[in-house]
Order: C-alpha cells, then structure tokens, then sequence
C-alpha cells in the first residue's frame, strides 16, 4: 500500500473512532435513566468497546505500516542517491577517457607526420649519397680527363 492510501485509512479509521466514542457517550447518557432495555443497552455498549478497542489496533498496525514505509522510503532514497553517485563519477570517467582518445588519436597524426618526416629525410639522404657518388665520379672522370690531356700533349 503506499503511504497516502495508508494515510487516509488511518485517518477514516480515527474519525469511525470518534464517532464510535459519542454512540458509548450517548450510551452512557441512556445509561444512567431508567430504561427498561438496559441490559440490551450494556450489550451494546459491549460491542461498541470491543469494536473502539479493534479500532485501536487496526489504528497502531497503520501505524506501523506508516512507520516501515517511511523507513523504506529513507532506505531506497539513499540506495538512489548512492547510484547517483555512482553515475556521475562514471559518467566523469567516461569523459576522461574521451580526452584521452582524442589525444591518442592527436599523437597518431603526430606519428603519421613523423614517418612522412622520416620517409622524406630517408630519401634526402639517398640523394646526397647518389650525388656525393657523382661527386666522387666526376672527380675521377676530371682526373682521368686531364691525365689523357697529358697524354695527348
């Protein structure tokens, strides 16, 4: 039962209760004149205190129910505020590894930048080697051209 409905009950079951305390008032009142239907009066009054005291208990066992649901209620609001918790620093987690993702995939371009860096100064020094040989050989060739230069001469 939720804890309106209970509510409401107990507060039917107080006003039954005044009401039935008024019918043990009159009673009382009829009581104390002389009427010949007295005992079927005290009869009555017998089952108007019985039912009072039913009442009664029917009134504390709400009570109780009124009491346990309340405690749940703390208990399941603080098990929500928990996971809440819980939700938010998950949810921090995940924007940190995003961060993190992202400056991954900055230092991938880095890295594709940096072996088509490498690639190029690969090819530079092949070139300065192929022209360093030509170098040598042209030298040669010169050498070769100005001995046969003698030669001729």
């Amino acid at each position: 039962m939720e804890k309106g409905q209970l509510e409401a009950e107990f507060c039917q079951d107080e006003q039954r209760l005044l009401e039935e305390r008024k019918y043990e008032q009159a009673f009382k009142e009829l009581s104390n004149t002389d009427n010949p239907d007295s005992c079927a009066l005290q009869l009555e009054h017998e089952c108007l205190i019985k039912l009072g005291q039913e009442k009664d208990c029917e009134i504390s066992e709400l009570k109780k129910n009124i009491e346990q649901l309340i405690a749940g209620h703390k208990e399941t609001k603080e098990v929500l505020s928990s996971s809440l918790e819980e939700q938010k620093q998950l949810k921090q987690l995940i924007r940190e590894k995003e961060i993190f993702i992202e400056k991954l995939q900055g230092s991938s371009q880095l890295r594709e930048e940096l072996d088509q860096y490498t690639q190029a100064l690969r090819k530079m020094e092949i070139l300065q080697q192929t022209i360093e040989e030509k170098d040598t050989s042209l030298a040669s060739m010169k050498e070769e051209n100005s001995h046969l230069k003698e030669e001729l001469e």
